[in-house]
């Protein structure tokens, strides 16, 4: 079994459309490099555990945000709407095992699935959980992410049992800990996580059209305030910047895997000036189009 980059692509719904392993082992592996390879907001069914290995980072879910650094990493709850965000222009390097609920829980009427799982899985405290090297528990959960990782990626003979072994342990760590009380805008951050899935989804679908915040905000059935609020409290951002920096993003990916035309490609992904978006692809990764394209080959 093998670790790869893991390449974000979303269905109707803001969904992950990528498939984490087989439905006899639901569980992938990934190494990425946030300097080259930003992971954008996204959400999926899947549990997801990461490791920085080296560099810095900042975690997202839904309004939570935490920086974690070389040596220590996070776990994102199924269903959360989640990204993870460069700390500097420096390069940070990360591991991430992704795998679905069912290979620890098996089915929803079972023990290991009513005590362990689904008391994760209904946490709203537990959206983002940090994992630190200094807090004992959080350090065997690192710890048993680096031996699934290694599992994995050497696959010997047996390995699916002890990988399901470790995830197992993981996550009666992860419910053993769980906080004893909810937030109190709980609801408002369910809601507000909701209308952030919608607007995603339609800026992911729309971006290499002309886009208006009216347009944007209509797609959730939310006035222009509400979606500028909404952005804001939860991704940090506005719904006008998440658009230039998505079509950025997908103007990298086409560069470093078409042959077509720069200008063609700046057209394609919302950027009617080709000055303008050499200016700006220049000021977000360092380089021109052109030259990022020559990297890439």
């Amino acid at each position: 079994m093998n670790s790869s980059f893991c390449t974000i692509t979303t269905d109707d719904h803001g969904r992950e459309l990528i498939s984490h392993g087989t439905p006899q082992f639901p569980i992938a592996c990934y190494h990425d490099e946030l300097h080259s390879s930003p992971v954008s907001w996204h959400w999926h069914d899947e549990f997801e555990l990461v490791l920085i290995t080296d560099g810095e980072a900042t975690a997202a879910a839904d309004a939570r945000r935490s920086p974690v650094t070389t040596g220590n990493g996070f776990f994102v709850n199924s269903g959360v709407l989640h990204s993870i965000l460069a700390a500097d222009a420096n390069p940070c390097c990360f591991h991430s095992i992704v795998f679905h609920p069912r290979l620890v829980g098996g089915t929803v009427d079972s023990v290991f699935w009513e005590k362990y799982i689904h008391p994760i899985t209904t946490s709203h405290s537990q959206t983002l959980v940090p994992l630190n090297r200094e807090v004992p528990h959080e350090s065997e959960i690192l710890d048993f992410i680096e031996a699934v990782w290694k599992l994995c990626l050497d696959a010997p003979s047996g390995f699916e049992i002890d990988v399901r072994h470790k995830l197992t342990q993981m996550m009666m760590k992860l419910a053993d800990h769980l906080p004893a009380f909810q937030p109190e805008n709980r609801e408002k951050s369910i809601r507000d996580a909701e209308r952030i899935k919608m607007m995603l989804r339609f800026i992911q679908d729309h971006y290499g059209e002309e886009l208006t915040l009216g347009q944007i905000s209509e797609s959730a059935m939310i006035s222009e305030s509400e979606c500028l609020r909404c952005f804001h409290s939860t991704i940090e951002t506005t719904p006008i910047q998440y658009l230039k920096d998505y079509r950025l993003q997908k103007a990298a990916e086409l560069l470093a895997s078409s042959r077509g035309k720069v200008s063609d490609i700046a057209s394609q992904c919302g950027f009617q000036e080709m000055s303008y978006f050499a200016r700006i692809f220049r000021h977000r990764y360092g380089i021109t189009p052109t030259q990022y394209r020559s990297k890439k080959e």
